[in-house]
């Protein structure tokens, strides 16, 4: 045991197992004695934990509580100074955290092997070792174990529990200090050698336990690891780690790499093995380590792989040997070693040659010599991150990429990276930078090196099959923004940017901006048209249209005449009428007898005139969303379901160039009886203020997924609050006589009158778009869904992060009104609709609207309102209800 005086271990034992004597006082002093000194009859262990394993799940999580949730997330619930009272009665000096303060000191100044029998009692409690946290893919709260599989639960909880305390955000841990120094790896295999588990297996389950990963981010785990102690062990350990690391998680492969990226050349052979993992983010990783080494040793660690390696995992392999000295001639020795595997000495011949392409000289392509600067010119956080990017040690991306700058050629820092024995600078200097989103002066910076690395600048334009390309960053947008720079474009890199240029994909503009002048662009766009897959020949023609050329009329009606797709006649139609005007192809409108049917909703078809508008964006919207559901590994058959669904709405904007249809706020136009509603007699406020007025006359038929009047004014209204939003809609039928009625507004303490009014003004602009559904959902806190949603609910997440990735994430904005479609929600609150309507006797509720406020202390509020579809045929709105979900 630790010898501190200020650790007392005993006693903490007895305050970490303290709320035992809420079940049973001999159980608990059992269980002290038992942790302390491993006393008690035969089977002690044994009938302690089968008494807690007995206790029924309520009271257990109420134990659990009382614990302070020992693992890796630590306490997260509230216990109230009531309980924290009463049970200081039992345990005199209990006070809130007193369970974490004293496993602290259990876990600084215990034995190993006492430790070992606190987590096989604490585990009869807790049942699990699970880790809450926020996947951004799925943008949902994911709960995962964190019990890595060969590891006994007890151990991953008391190593988790111990990182949690020691290095986590908890409350002041006294013994903090000594856990810090304590913990390292080899007292993990001490503690598991003390808690049975075997000597020939304990150093790799105290591998597995350290190196698997079930979240992205394990700040607090990562510093038990990440340590002098722990690259020690590491190293000492290098067989064991080899064996152990390919069966991680891809999470745990990629935390593994890291750690080891400090010391590269003594596990070359495992980052070798990682570089041809199944997972394309574990082989970049890998790659990337490796790259640091001498190119002599990177060829003999990856070529052997050659031979033996699933083809599909080599493609990284293959471009990184291809750059490197004596890398083209280790493939072509594996090409001579493999003559019976046809697919594979098809893809390494294939490879070998265009890489020989690449790297031929191009003519009319002439760059700008270099102007290597000295490293002791360089700024000094420049000349930091670079001796950091090249020896692994820790840098500032930002520092990096704003160093550069304040140069006009990103080749001028390559000496430095060359000088710590990188043999491959430029690949190792743009893994870290290039990156979509690149600016024209970075553009300009970069396009020297990738014209005299045109192999780096194809592997960037290559657009790998979904699940591979949400793996990585993604630059390919970036590429295409510095090949514009290119005095020529190479014939060598024609294909690549064709096929980006035919996609249906959101890179398919720039690709035909870098092929504008090049002698294959209208060819290769009339070969497009009679392609097999109808979304190519959309594209092609979008693609001729842009092109602008006098004759190119000509081929587009010749390719109109014969086309029997929908969607190709249309996008052909388009194509023809801004050739004839000369015109630049933007979304517009379609001639109305070559719109395709569509439906929205079985039963709901969308009006011709509606399709003709919204078409052109919701092809791009949709047809991108397909594209990231497939990026995510969604099943085709999943994205056609929810494609399936997919439903018209209005969006009204103050600041939108569309038709207008009303507007915010404005006079409050009533019959003369009429009653606004929840309105009392001769009440002189209004119940709720008007928040905008809208002439449903103004929408065509099927506008939205909702059955309008033809004519007459929709009326919302709402006061918002926190959680306690009101809200209501009034029709008013077309030629009913109107009087306005001036009511005050009675902000209630939540919002300014004044700014209320100024909120609520301006005209509205409409524009139609399509809407997938867009919410998410806390199975723990809304179970509710709209149950024609098709799928597996871990489908829904990825669909839904696809849609959202296509709408902007984060920095998207929302309409000021939107009418019908889906609800747009992120708290994981659920589907308002299905909410408000629960307990009701009346099906087909719809969303009628959303408002999305933005004033002071609101601009995380959405409100909505939702009623019955049959009532907004004949403009019933009495039984319209509301919901609002706010972050505040």
């Amino acid at each position: 045991m630790h010898d501190d005086d200020r650790l007392d271990t005993g006693q903490a034992v007895r305050d970490t197992l303290a709320p035992l004597k809420t079940v049973n006082r001999e159980l608990y002093d059992r269980a002290v004695g038992h942790v302390l000194e491993g006393v008690g009859p035969a089977g002690g262990e044994s009938e302690i934990c089968s008494a807690l394993e007995a206790l029924p799940a309520e009271e257990a999580r109420r134990l659990n509580d009382l614990l302070d949730e020992p693992g890796p997330d630590g306490r997260k619930g509230f216990t109230s100074p009531d309980v924290v009272a009463q049970f200081a009665a039992l345990h005199p000096g209990w006070t809130e955290y007193a369970a974490e303060r004293a496993r602290g000191v259990v876990y600084a100044a215990a034995d190993p092997a006492a430790i070992a029998r606190l987590g096989r009692v604490l585990l009869a409690v807790t049942r699990e070792v699970t880790l809450d946290y926020y996947d951004g893919d799925s943008g949902e709260r994911v709960t995962a174990d964190a019990v890595p599989q060969g590891v006994p639960a007890w151990l991953a909880l008391v190593v988790n529990d111990a990182a949690h305390l020691g290095y986590g955000w908890s409350r002041a841990v006294p013994a903090r200090e000594f856990i810090e120094t304590r913990w390292t790896p080899d007292f993990v295999r001490d503690v598991a050698v003390s808690g049975d588990v075997p000597e020939d297996a304990a150093t790799s389950v105290t591998l597995t336990v350290l190196l698997e990963r079930h979240a992205p981010l394990r700040n607090d785990f990562d510093k038990l690891v990440d340590t002098a102690a722990g690259r020690d062990f590491l190293n000492r350990h290098a067989d064991v780690v080899a064996v152990a690391a390919p069966l991680l998680t891809t999470a745990g492969k990629i935390k593994t790499v890291a750690f080891l990226s400090r010391d590269v050349s003594v596990h070359g052979r495992l980052l070798a093995q990682l570089a041809v993992d199944d997972q394309r983010r574990v082989r970049v990783a890998a790659l990337a380590e490796l790259a640091r080494l001498d190119a002599r040793t990177q060829t003999g660690l990856l070529a052997p792989h050659l031979l033996t390696a699933p083809v599909r995992a080599l493609r990284e392999v293959l471009a990184q040997l291809t750059g490197l000295d004596g890398g083209p001639e280790r493939i072509d020795a594996a090409l001579s070693a493999i003559p019976d595997d046809a697919d594979r000495a098809a893809t390494l011949r294939a490879v070998a040659e265009r890489g020989r392409a690449l790297r031929e000289p191009v003519a009319g392509l002439e760059v700008p010599a270099p102007r290597p600067v000295p490293p002791d010119a360089l700024p000094p956080d420049l000349h930091e991150a670079l001796t950091g990017l090249a020896t692994g040690a820790f840098f500032s991306t930002c520092a990096l990429s704003e160093g550069l700058q304040d140069l006009t050629d990103a080749r001028d820092v390559l000496v430095v990276l060359a000088d710590h024995g990188l043999p491959d600078p430029a690949r190792r200097l743009t893994s870290v930078l290039i990156r979509d989103g690149l600016s024209e002066a970075d553009a300009e910076r970069w396009w020297p090196l990738f014209a005299e690395r045109l192999d780096l600048a194809d592997e960037y334009l290559e657009l790998l099959p979904g699940p591979d390309r949400a793996a990585g960053p993604q630059a390919t947008a970036a590429m295409l923004k510095i090949l514009a720079h290119f005095p020529v474009i190479p014939d060598v890199l024609v294909p690549r940017l064709t096929g980006l240029a035919l996609s249906d994909t959101r890179y398919r503009r720039g690709a035909r901006r870098v092929l504008a002048q090049h002698r294959v662009a209208r060819v290769s766009a009339e070969r497009g048209l009679r392609d097999g897959a109808p979304m190519t020949r959309a594209s092609a023609a979008e693609w001729l249209a842009e092109l602008g050329e006098a004759d190119i009329v000509v081929a587009l009606r010749a390719a109109l005449a014969t086309e029997t797709s929908g969607l190709v006649r249309s996008v052909l139609a388009r194509a023809v009428e801004v050739a004839d005007a000369g015109t630049t192809p933007e979304p517009g409108w379609f001639p109305l007898e070559l719109v395709p049917a569509a439906a929205w909703d079985p039963g709901a078809p969308v009006p011709p005139q509606v399709l003709r508008r919204w078409f052109p964006r919701a092809l791009d919207e949709l047809g991108r969303f397909r594209e990231k559901a497939e990026e995510l590994g969604v099943p085709r058959e999943d994205v056609d379901a929810w494609l399936g669904i997919a439903r018209s709405s209005a969006v009204l904007n103050t600041r939108g160039s569309g038709p207008v249809v009303g507007r915010l706020g404005g006079p409050v136009l009533l019959p003369p009886d009429a009653r606004l509603p929840h309105e009392e007699p001769d009440d002189e406020w209004a119940p709720d203020p008007l928040v905008a007025t809208i002439d449903l006359g103004a929408l065509p038929d099927g506008a939205t997924n909702l059955p309008f009047p033809g004519s007459g004014t929709l009326m919302l209204f709402a006061t918002p609050a926190w959680g306690e939003t009101t809200a209501s809609a009034m029709y008013v039928p077309a030629n009913t006589p109107v009087e306005e009625r001036h009511l005050e507004f009675d902000p209630d303490g939540y919002i300014d009158a004044d700014e209320f009014t100024r909120e609520v003004s301006g005209d509205l602009h409409v524009e139609y778009v399509a809407s997938l559904p867009d919410y998410g959902v806390d199975e723990a806190y809304a179970p509710h869904r709209l149950a024609d949603i098709p799928g597996d609910p871990s489908v829904h997440r990825l669909l839904r992060t696809a849609w959202d990735r296509v709408l902007g994430g984060d920095s998207r904005r929302l309409p000021d009104i939107e009418l019908g479609g889906y609800p747009h929600e992120n708290e994981g609150d659920g589907d308002p609709v299905a909410y408000v309507s629960q307990g009701t006797d009346i099906d087909g509720w719809v969303l009628l609207a959303t408002w999305k406020p933005s004033m002071d202390g609101f601009e995380s509020s959405t409100i909505y309102w939702a009623a019955p579809q049959d009532d907004l045929a004949v403009g019933r709105l009495d039984r319209v209800r509301s919901d609002d979900h706010s972050n505040p």
